[in-house]
């Protein structure tokens, strides 16, 4: 009987949790695929802003009227105080988000006519907090690029400084990483986040506060 009462309850904690996933798989997403989107060719990099508005609530813009270009090859620094609308601009670059007004286009290519994945295939983006996944350094790396090599991987550690950490730990890139990385420092997270996006070689990077928990001498060797 006390089994019987047990299994119970495990069955109402998997018909709950069956629910809260049904109910998240029906979400239809704020971004969608246009029918008839085509394929991003090899972009040299040229982002440009006409006349962006954007709010989360559209009663209050964050953005109003924006225009910006950013040439191919250039490094862009968008500085301002918080709430400014820094990390929205970011989120409109890479399509999380499209504007109410405005276009936002790469190389001449309105981001809404083409492709979710050419698009994310070419344009990078390291978060403040990147989510890293319950799986192995290597991993986790690899994400973007899962047929990539030890060696790629290790390279693209070396490159950003987490070779030292690698070194260290018993089962170097294949540890196992906690979700969320709860294993690692919030530094450690940024470097593993910024060596995912070099093994990807996008075409865009954009680092929104990427390098914000990691130490100077760090912070200079990943730039």
């Amino acid at each position: 009987i006390q089994q019987m009462a047990q299994l119970y309850n495990t069955y109402q904690q998997g018909s709950a949790g069956l629910s809260k996933l049904r109910d998240l798989l029906a979400v239809e997403p704020s971004v969608t695929e246009a029918p008839d989107a085509v394929e991003l060719p090899t972009i040299e990099g040229r982002i440009t802003l006409e006349g962006v508005s954007f709010g989360y609530d559209p009663a209050n813009p964050v953005l109003h009227d924006v225009d910006l270009e950013i040439l191919p090859g250039e490094t862009y620094s968008l500085v301002g105080a918080t709430g400014a609308g820094k990390s929205t601009i970011a989120k409109l670059v890479t399509r999380f988000y499209d504007p109410t007004e405005g276009r936002v286009l790469i190389d001449g290519h309105d981001l809404r006519g083409v492709t979710i994945g050419s698009l994310r295939r070419q344009v990078g983006v390291v978060p403040q907090e990147p989510f890293l996944f319950n799986g192995t350094l290597r991993d986790n790396i690899a994400f973007a690029r899962p047929t990539a090599s030890d060696e790629d991987v290790l390279e693209a550690a070396r490159v950003v400084g987490l070779d030292d950490l690698i070194e260290r730990l018993p089962d170097g890139i294949d540890t196992a990483v906690h979700e969320r990385g709860s294993s690692l420092s919030s530094g450690e997270r940024q470097l593993l986040a910024l060596a995912r996006a070099f093994l990807a070689r996008p075409r865009v990077l954009v680092l929104d506060e990427a390098t914000s928990n990691l130490d100077l001498k760090s912070e200079q060797m990943v730039e």
